[in-house]
């Protein structure tokens, strides 16, 4: 006997790797785009970054989340949850805070976006930094 295979969601982005180039001492940001193209609705569990300089929202349908941050150094915490059905698009506004770092950084920083889709369950965006004074 074969078992059919159930649909399964599955997010995929446009990009996950962006340079900033040289950052000035101010906030900066770059949006990524990514889709559900599985078969069934996706859900976005936790986002999360690698560093306090570091933050991200998601946006869905034209309504932004809570900004998240690096666990234990700001950003939103608690439960949050976003659905993203088959064929549906959000954008990842991820934002890079200069100041915030007490010495010209060259460098990456991450976004994770936690969700339900079986191959990537942890999907890693990536900003490269090269700060100017």
């Amino acid at each position: 006997m074969v078992m059919a295979s159930l649909p399964r969601p599955h997010i995929q982005a446009d990009h996950a790797y962006y340079d900033l180039g040289n950052v000035p001492q101010t906030k900066v940001s770059h949006t990524f785009t990514f889709t559900n193209d599985g078969g069934a609705d996706l859900a976005i569990k936790r986002i999360w970054t690698s560093c306090g300089c570091t933050t991200a929202k998601l946006i869905l349908n034209g309504i932004e989340s809570p900004e998240f941050g690096m666990p234990g150094h700001g950003g939103s915490v608690g439960p949050w949850e976003a659905k993203l059905r088959p064929g549906e698009t959000a954008s990842l506004k991820v934002f890079y805070d200069a100041p915030s770092m007490p010495d010209i950084y060259v460098g990456e920083r991450y976004v994770y976006v936690d969700s339900d889709d079986p191959t990537q369950p942890e999907y890693q965006f990536t900003i490269a930094v090269q700060e100017v004074p």
